[in-house]
């Protein structure tokens, strides 16, 4: 997940640095670039002292780690970076909880269901998600298993993610 305080940056270095011993390079803030292609030309503008530079990208701050990888940028990043915030934190969340970048950015903030501050369980968002949206629930003289209500029948519909560091639960609805 990402922290909404921290403007998305980049480590860039060379390869070619790097595998003489010197670990030469800078952070980027991407939010001062318009696209991937003046990212690029800073990129080599700051390294012009290595004559073919291949650059290495150490370290990030501020996007998910599947947008980045050592050698390569992901063709989406600079659509993430552009984002507003809360976009961004959505998004973030549906990259972690799905292990895959979507297509379509606006796409994977529709899918989110429900957002809670802290760790919310299965059980507890099956609760409130039935009883608000529900009108057939038993009324309240049973006892309902809300955990297995929600791994005989609202798992297959939801996805749920729990961001430690943010402290967040996200319930995204499944691949329509």
């Amino acid at each position: 997940m990402i922290n909404e305080t921290t403007t998305p940056k980049l480590w860039v270095g060379t390869w070619g640095k790097y595998n003489a011993g010197n670990l030469d390079g800078d952070w980027f803030e991407l939010e001062d670039f318009a696209d991937e292609a003046e990212f690029y030309e800073a990129a080599r503008k700051r390294h012009k002292d290595d004559p073919d530079p291949e650059f290495l990208f150490n370290d990030f701050e501020g996007f998910p780690r599947a947008l980045y990888e050592e050698s390569y940028v992901h063709e989406k990043l600079f659509e993430f970076v552009a984002l507003e915030d809360d976009k961004k934190e959505a998004v973030a969340a549906f990259i972690d909880a799905e292990g895959t970048v979507p297509d379509d950015f606006t796409t994977a903030t529709e899918r989110v269901a429900r957002l809670y501050d802290g760790f919310t369980t299965e059980a507890k968002f099956t609760e409130e998600w039935l009883t608000e949206t529900e009108t057939d629930i038993p009324d309240s003289k049973y006892v309902i298993d809300w955990e297995a209500t929600w791994n005989s029948y609202l798992r297959f519909d939801f996805t749920r993610h729990y961001d430690e560091a943010a402290n967040m639960t996200w319930f995204f609805w499944a691949n329509a």
